[in-house]
């Protein structure tokens, strides 16, 4: 972590009362949201675990007593983590796009009995989409072991299930294209960060990253329909249809880029850890937690 000026972070300390004031109304907001989805409600902790070993080893550096290193941790993860894991990677991209009561009308909205029988089954479609992509690439390793250091690997098309209905078929497909995501684009970028955080001798690896998402471009709709077909009914994708085409949907979906393009980008995840660690620095010094000041200046 780089040095802090003392006197900036003097200041930091100052503004953090009003800074939190401000945001935990609609961090309430968005945390009530993204615990109507299972998978959303994961996120922040998944992001969380992330940060703990580099807490650890900071803290090894940082602290005047180096013994106190896990203890510390342990008592930040459990008190503090989450909230700033929200405040700093989870807020930004959603407030920029998306008002609080917007995101409380949709809470309202997903939390009525229709609502929840979309969300439960939606996840389930979401779990039948990764088991179905991760089988046939487990088996396709399996067969050619060495695919990682060519770069290549042999995976069939997929094709829609023969007894999914015409009629379910154009439903879903109204489903499919009412989130206005750009899923292409969004591949691109998962790609891209993937890829940046791999060693310059893993080449092999990243070419097959691309393979992998040339391959998901070019199936990806049937591989969410055979997925929806067997976990959501028609009513399900016409609920789904009415909240993607609303506009707090659109502008939900928009925060979701930006976050996912924050955290794929290696100089924005470096600005994004500064703040964290300050907001880190703020805490200790609010437990009282003696540390080497040297580190600060």
């Amino acid at each position: 972590m780089k040095k802090l000026n003392v006197i900036f972070l003097a200041a930091i300390l100052m503004a953090v009362p009003v800074m939190t004031r401000a945001q935990s109304s609609y961090r309430q907001a968005l945390e009530e949201f993204l615990g109507t989805s299972p998978q959303y409600a994961m996120m922040p902790e998944l992001l969380g675990k992330q940060f703990k070993p580099a807490v650890i080893e900071m803290n090894k550096k940082l602290l005047k007593n180096p013994d106190e290193a896990e203890s510390v941790s342990e008592k930040y993860a459990k008190e503090q983590l989450m909230d700033d894991v929200f405040d700093v990677i989870f807020i930004p991209p959603f407030k920029n796009n998306l008002t609080e009561e917007e995101l409380r009308e949709m809470t309202k909205v997903l939390k009525t009995p229709e609502g929840q029988r979309y969300r439960e089954h939606e996840t389930e479609s979401r779990t039948k989409i990764g088991t179905q992509l991760v089988s046939p690439l487990m088996s396709a390793l399996m067969i050619d072991p060495d695919a990682t250091k060519k770069g290549e690997l042999k995976l069939d098309p997929i094709i829609p299930q023969e007894n999914c209905p015409k009629e379910y078929i154009e439903v879903f497909d109204r489903y499919f294209g009412a989130s206005g995501i750009d899923y292409n684009n969004l591949l691109d970028q998962v790609s891209d960060a993937y890829k940046s955080m791999m060693n310059s001798d893993k080449e092999g690896a990243k070419l097959l990253m691309d393979n992998l998402k040339e391959y998901l471009k070019n199936n990806l709709r049937n591989l969410c329909l055979n997925a929806s077909y067997e976990t959501m009914t028609v009513e399900d994708l016409e609920f789904g249809i009415k909240i993607q085409e609303s506009p707090a949907y659109s502008h939900l979906m928009k925060g979701v880029t930006d976050m996912i393009t924050q955290i794929s980008s290696k100089e924005k995840m470096e600005g994004i850890t500064q703040t964290w660690g300050m907001k880190y620095i703020t805490w200790l010094t609010q437990q009282g937690v003696q540390m080497n000041m040297d580190m600060l200046e």
